[in-house]
């Protein structure tokens, strides 16, 4: 059944020309997108973030600590089909914005160090030049890596995968598990290692994306974010003061094409973004869910780099810059603005990164067919408004079986 003839059926039926809020908060319920389930899912990933970790560190000569990030980071998968994006952080090396001469303390159980190197590179990446290495037996892999690597120049090359649980999986661990030998590595995808194991007695699978990051003592990348003047409710004094105390990393990847890719590593916010997506009250976490699901049908297949992450943005300015609560009767009328606010951006060629302003996160990422296509989809979505989300498959299903239990039960 068409969208258009679904839409029809519901006008008959109720006389109008919307589906009401009610229907769409109902729905978002029943698919997981409530503000209780959301934290009981970021308890579990907590859970495993540090299981993961334990495991780890008993098989591998260097210790780490493991967060998962994305979606499942911020409670918002319900998916078990999505992979687990994991950071596996080397606290053993670390970077400051400008490396302590005097505190030693700050480089106490070290073996390597970097400085920040902003000069020449692109907004959101940095540079890591190495200010001190002390060879470790324990460590023996890693620092050896990073004086191959920094040789040159003392500038650390993104390339390599430093961190031996990253790079080498099961074949290397101190003792073979039925995990380790069935680990399946890809190739890696920018700073990403993606890995698959079998779950036994099952033809599922679980697929990680593991990407190694390092500590980084950076505590201005957030001061012009911090004190921007703000007029509405959200994020409140209490949510900023928290994310600005967030650990910030780097992680191993330069910006695609441009001048010194290799020597670049990206400024890593993650703990600070999932704090803003943890502090969205129960129609925020609807009105994220709403905006992810309307892309990845519609509008990831015109355009590949319409990621999840674009759609973060998109909805951390518009939760910023509207006055007013967020409250379940509101749903419909909030979700009309992310719309508008991404069809804005596509149109300009420009979205401004939440964090960091002065990254274009559009930029590169669009060509004028895909742009093209994308303000035609936004147009009609916003024409659409209120049924818009009949375009998602389950939300679909969902209004079909409203329709026949209304139905049914006008028949008697």
């Amino acid at each position: 059944m068409e969208t258009e003839e679904l839409v029809t059926r519901y006008e008959l039926l109720n006389g109008k020309k919307w589906l009401p809020n009610s229907f769409y908060n109902e729905a978002l319920d029943k698919l997981g997108y409530t503000k209780a389930i959301v934290e009981k899912r970021v308890k579990i990933y907590e859970n495993a973030a540090d299981c993961l970790a334990r495991a780890g560190n008993r098989n591998w000569p260097e210790s780490i600590n493991i967060i998962v990030a994305g979606s499942r980071g911020e409670g918002m998968a319900v998916s078990c089909k999505s992979d687990m994006d994991t950071m596996f952080v080397q606290p053993a090396v670390k970077c400051f914005e400008i490396y302590p001469t005097t505190d030693f303390k700050a480089v106490e159980n070290c073996v390597a160090a970097f400085e920040l190197d902003l000069d020449d590179v692109p907004e959101g990446y940095t540079k890591l030049r190495l200010k001190h290495i002390e060879w470790s037996w324990e460590y023996r892999k890693l620092t050896s890596r990073i004086m191959v690597s920094s040789k040159d120049n003392n500038y650390l090359k993104n390339g390599q995968r430093l961190i031996e649980a990253v790079e080498y999986g099961g074949k290397n661990v101190k003792e073979e598990s039925w995990i380790s030998r069935n680990n399946l590595f890809g190739e890696v995808t920018g700073p990403a290692q993606p890995h698959q194991f079998p779950l036994p007695f099952s033809n599922n699978h679980v697929s990680f994306d593991h990407v190694q990051a390092f500590p980084c003592a950076y505590p201005s990348v957030l001061d012009d974010w911090f004190i921007r003047e703000r007029q509405n409710a959200w994020p409140s004094s209490d949510v900023l003061k928290a994310v600005k105390e967030t650990d910030v990393f780097v992680v191993s990847v330069g910006l695609s094409g441009s001048k010194d890719e290799i020597l670049q590593w990206r400024i890593s916010l993650t703990l600070a973004e999932r704090a803003l997506v943890r502090s969205f009250n129960d129609t925020q976490i609807k009105v994220y869910a709403a905006m992810k699901m309307l892309v990845k049908h519609e509008l990831k297949p015109i355009c590949a780099n319409i990621t999840s992450y674009i759609v973060k943005n998109v909805i951390f300015w518009v939760f910023e810059k509207r006055p007013g609560t967020y409250q379940r009767d509101e749903f419909v009328e909030i979700l009309l603005h992310p719309l508008i606010y991404m069809k804005d951006c596509v149109t300009v060629g420009s979205l401004p990164n939440y964090m960091i302003p002065s990254r274009n996160l559009l930029q590169g990422k669009l060509s004028q067919e895909e742009a093209y296509a994308l303000k035609v989809h936004l147009d009609i979505f916003i024409t659409e408004c209120s049924t818009v989300l009949l375009r998602c498959p389950l939300v679909y299903k969902m209004a079909e079986h409203s329709f026949h239990l209304a139905q049914n039960a006008d028949e008697f």
